[in-house]
């Protein structure tokens, strides 16, 4: 009767082995990726941004609500991607800082990273910075505006020709 036992034992254990590696080899294999942490900053700016990552996943936004926003994509090892800015109306890309395990070159005048993760365990965190493109002020706007009266208010004529007061 010992023997039996043993024998269920061994068939028992050996049934739940075998269910267990047809359970492991039904799953999908899980890719393993680098993460790529891409932070947008934007003077004081409640405005959407848009950025292509090729190859994929292509096109995303990120909105620098108060001032900045961030978007966490994945990335496959060995694979080289460029990250871009799409160029705004109004704003000026004037940095583009880096770091982190993974390789990466930067191109502000192009507002491109190109990036690439060696192994899973890599990662870049990117952050684009843009100014506000400023007009140009006329300067009688601004005396007006700094004294709260209008530039005519400020003019006396003298010989014929009208002159500033100084301050």
């Amino acid at each position: 009767m010992e023997s039996l036992t043993t024998k269920h034992h061994f068939l028992l254990l050996l049934l739940l082995c075998i269910v267990l590696l047809a359970l492991l080899s039904a799953r999908a294999p899980e890719q393993e990726t680098g993460t790529l942490i891409v932070y947008k900053e934007a003077e004081k700016a409640n405005e959407t941004f848009t950025f292509n990552l090729n190859p994929a996943p292509g096109s995303f936004q990120i909105t620098a609500a108060g001032g900045g926003g961030a978007q966490i994509l994945d990335l496959p090892p060995g694979v080289t991607c460029t990250l871009t800015e799409t160029p705004q109306s109004g704003w000026n890309l004037t940095d583009i800082f880096c770091e982190g395990s993974g390789n990466w070159t930067a191109d502000v005048s192009r507002g491109t990273v190109t990036i690439t993760l060696a192994s899973p365990r890599d990662f870049v965190y990117c952050r684009f910075t843009n100014q506000r493109m400023h007009q140009p002020v006329d300067e009688a706007d601004l005396l007006g505006a700094y004294f709260g009266v209008s530039i005519m208010a400020l003019m006396v004529a003298t010989s014929g020709r009208a002159t500033a007061i100084p301050p």
